[in-house]
Parts: C-alpha cells; structure tokens; sequence
C-alpha cells in the first residue's frame, strides 16, 4: 500500500518577498561624505571670491595712486618756469631778468611742496608770482590735496577708495660750477666769467596708501623727478 502526501498549495498572496536597500547605517555615511564634499566645494569658492576681491583692491589702489603721482610728477616739472627763462642775462652788462618764479620747495617736514611757475605763454610775462601761479600738494589727512592757486586745496586722491599713509618728498640739488668765458671774447658781464653755477634739483617722491576696507592691501610708489628748469645763480 503506497503512501501519497498532499501538501497544502500556498498562494502568492501569502508568499513573503525580501526587498533590497540602504541601511540608516548607510544612508547617514553618505549624507556625511556629501557634507564633507560641499563643504570642501564651498571653501574653495570663498577662497576664490576672497582672492579676486583682493586682487580687486589692489589694483584699484594701484591705478589710483599711479595716476595721481602721475599728475604730481608732470606739475612739478613746470616748477620755476617763466616766460624769460631762455634770457636768464641781458647781454652787455644789463640788468639780468631774473626769474620771480620760486623751484620746488619741501615744507612740513617733507609732507609738503610748494612752487609757483608761470601760467603765460606769450611776451606779457610780468615775471612775478601772481596768487594764480601758485602750485603745490600736500598730504592732509588721508587724501593728498593739490594747490590750484595761493591757498587754494582740493582733493586729489579719494579717502573712500585709498587711504594714503605716507607722503614724502626729499630735494636733492646738484651745484655745478660754469666753465670761464672762452678766449679771446669779452665776458658780457662781470658776473658772467667764471661766477655762475647752475643749480640742477630732483625731487625723491614717496606714496604709500592702503585700501579703505581693508588695511592689509598696500601699495607704494616711489619717483624721482628731474625740475627742468634749473637755477642758474650769479
């Protein structure tokens, strides 16, 4: 007698089904190397934004006071010129045109130059120092001031942008002695063998100015100007 089992028939309804996934283990080790990388990501950004700011900066300071040592150096070379300087002696033992316009001077220990040159272009030169021809600059607070005219100041570096901390002008003037009337030719004066010397002057400028927000950006310049209108002395 053979033995038959039956084995009861389980529905699909009733079958159990294993499903696959992440783990709260790993979902929270993703999220915190994604962290990690947004964070790397952001501080890179910041670090580039931070250093185009500065490069921002510096070039602005730089432009804005290269251009106004600039227009310093271009004024103090008119320094002392007059109308009359290619006649410097009259010749036959005149009365000698002297020039009435003052070469650049320091003042205020070296923080400020005033001089006075002539602003005519055609034979009416009077020769003298009108209140008009005065011109200078000097550091007033945070901003170099310019003179346009005797005790006449006005901004010419802006305080809101640069900051100027230093401004410094240092003379240096070189005598040379003139060579003797030559042979056999009368001298046309007697102040005129062997008694002049000339006198050739250059200016040492100093500029050192910083960003308004941030002092850390600095920049200097420094400039040497050649007056072109030397001295000559009797």
């Amino acid at each position: 007698m053979s033995l038959t089992c039956h084995f009861p028939h389980r529905s699909r309804a009733g079958r159990t089904h294993r499903v696959s996934g992440l783990s709260i283990v790993e979902l929270l080790v993703g999220i915190a190397v994604g962290l990690f990388v947004l964070a790397g990501a952001t501080m890179v950004a910041s670090n580039q934004i931070s250093d185009n700011k500065r490069l921002l900066l510096e070039t602005q300071i730089q432009q804005d006071m290269r251009a106004a040592m600039d227009i310093i150096v271009r004024d103090i070379r008119r320094s002392g010129f007059s109308f009359h300087a290619d006649r410097p002696q009259a010749v036959g033992g005149a009365v000698p045109v002297l020039n009435g316009y003052s070469p650049a001077g320091v003042l205020n220990a070296g923080t400020e130059l005033e001089y006075t040159y002539s602003q005519e272009t055609t034979a009416s030169e009077n020769n003298v120092a009108d209140p008009d021809d005065f011109r200078g600059f000097r550091l007033q607070g945070e901003a170099i001031q310019v003179q346009l005219g005797q005790g006449k100041f006005q901004a010419l570096t802006d305080p809101s942008v640069v900051r100027i901390t230093t401004f410094t002008a240092i003379p240096a003037v070189t005598v040379l002695n003139l060579p003797t009337c030559p042979a056999p030719g009368p001298c046309p004066s007697a102040n005129a063998c062997g008694n002049q010397r000339i006198e050739t002057r250059n200016i040492v400028l100093v500029m050192v100015g910083q960003a308004l927000n941030d002092p850390s950006v600095q920049r200097r310049i420094d400039a040497t100007v050649r007056v072109r209108n030397d001295r000559v002395c009797l």
